[in-house]
C-alpha cells in the first residue's frame, strides 16, 4: 500500500484534519499519514496558511469560488468543466450516501403522517436577499418556521436540523446566490427527509437531478408563479404525492458527479507523480512573476507619460 503525506489548512472552523471525508476515501487505497511537512496538502477558502506549504497544493471549495490556479496545482471545485487540473466534485457528496437517494424511498402514507407542518428554513446568512425576499412573500400565504440563527421565529436555533426539516411538507433549499455548477447540501439534505424541496440555485441542476421531484424556481420563472406551484401542491395531496414518488435523478441513477471512483481517479494521477517541484508548481511562479512584471512596467510606463504632459 503505497504512504501519502498529506495535510489540510484554511478549512472551515470545526474541521478535522484527521477524521474527514479525504482521509476516510484516501484510507481505502493509501497508507495515509496527516503531518505539517506534507507531499500534499488539501486546502480551502477559508485563510492563505496554504501560501506557507512548498509542496503540491490541492484546492477544495465548499464555495463558488473558482480555482485560482496561480495558487494551487490542482482543484476539486463546482466548475461544471473537468481538466487535467481540475475535477466537479459538488460539495453535497460530503452530506450523505447518494446511491441512497436512488434506493426505493419509504411509503407516502408514512411520510406524509410526519409532515404536521407546512415549510422551514434553517440560515445564518443575512446577506442572501434573494432568499430573505421569497421567505417573507411565502409567508403571506403561510408561516414559514425559521430555525436557524437568522430570521428565527420558533423561539431558538434547533438542535437536529435533520430531525427538524423531517417534520415539514417543504424545505427551503435557496442556494446563497445563482453560479453555474454550485449545489451544495441545501438540495440533498430535505431529500433525506422525506420532505420536498424548494429549490433556487444552479441553473444547471437539471442536469444532475430530477426537478419533477422538488419545486425547481427555475422551472417557474417568477416568485409569483413557484408560490402558486407551492400552494397548489399544499392544497391538493394527490399533486405533492406525485412528486414526492419522483425519483431524484434522471433515469433513478445518481448522477457522474456523485461517483467515488471518478474522484480517486483524479487523486491517483496527483499522488503516483514523481514527489517534487512539479511543472505546475513552476508554471505558477512563473506566471506570477510575469503578471509582476507586466504591473511594475505598466507603472513606470504610466509615470513617464505623466512627465511628459
Amino acid at each position: 500500500m503505497k504512504r501519502i503525506r498529506i495535510d489540510f489548512c484554511d478549512f472551515w472552523p470545526g474541521f478535522d484534519k484527521f477524521d474527514n471525508y479525504f482521509v476516510t476515501l484516501l484510507k481505502k487505497e493509501y497508507e495515509v499519514v496527516v503531518c505539517d511537512n506534507p507531499d500534499f496538502v488539501f486546502f480551502s477558502t477559508v485563510g492563505f496558511d496554504h501560501l506557507k506549504y512548498n509542496c503540491t497544493r490541492i484546492y477544495y471549495t465548499p464555495e463558488s469560488f473558482a480555482p485560482d490556479y496561480l495558487q494551487c496545482d490542482f482543484a476539486i471545485s463546482f466548475e461544471r468543466e473537468d481538466s487535467h487540473r481540475n475535477i466537479r466534485f459538488p460539495l453535497y457528496n460530503l452530506y450523505g450516501d447518494m446511491n441512497s437517494l436512488a434506493g426505493p424511498k419509504k411509503p407516502f402514507v408514512e411520510v406524509r403522517k410526519k409532515h404536521t407542518k407546512f415549510c422551514n428554513i434553517v440560515v445564518s446568512n443575512a446577506r442572501a436577499t434573494k432568499r430573505i425576499d421569497f421567505f417573507h412573500k411565502l409567508n403571506e400565504y403561510k408561516q414559514v418556521d425559521s430555525g436557524g440563527k437568522y430570521l428565527n421565529n420558533i423561539g431558538g436555533s434547533i438542535a437536529d436540523k435533520l430531525e427538524f426539516i423531517s417534520q415539514y411538507k417543504f424545505t427551503f433549499s435557496f442556494e446563497n446566490k445563482i453560479y453555474p455548477g454550485y449545489t451544495t447540501e441545501k438540495l440533498i439534505e430535505p431529500m433525506f427527509c422525506g420532505s420536498i424541496p424548494i429549490y433556487w440555485g444552479n441553473p444547471f441542476i437539471a442536469e444532475e437531478f430530477n426537478t419533477k421531484s422538488f419545486v425547481n424556481w427555475d422551472d417557474y420563472g417568477s416568485d409569483e408563479a413557484v408560490i402558486a406551484r407551492i400552494i397548489e401542491l399544499d392544497q391538493n395531496d394527490d399533486l405533492y404525492e406525485q412528486m414526492y414518488n419522483e425519483p431524484f435523478f434522471p433515469d433513478n441513477k445518481p448522477n457522474l458527479y456523485c461517483d467515488e471512483e471518478r474522484l480517486m481517479v483524479f487523486l491517483r494521477g496527483i499522488f503516483h507523480k514523481p514527489i517534487r517541484r512539479n511543472w505546475y508548481q513552476f508554471t505558477r511562479e512563473m506566471t506570477h512573476n510575469y503578471f509582476k512584471t507586466r504591473i511594475f512596467f505598466g507603472a513606470l510606463k504610466n509615470k513617464v507619460k505623466a512627465s511628459f504632459q
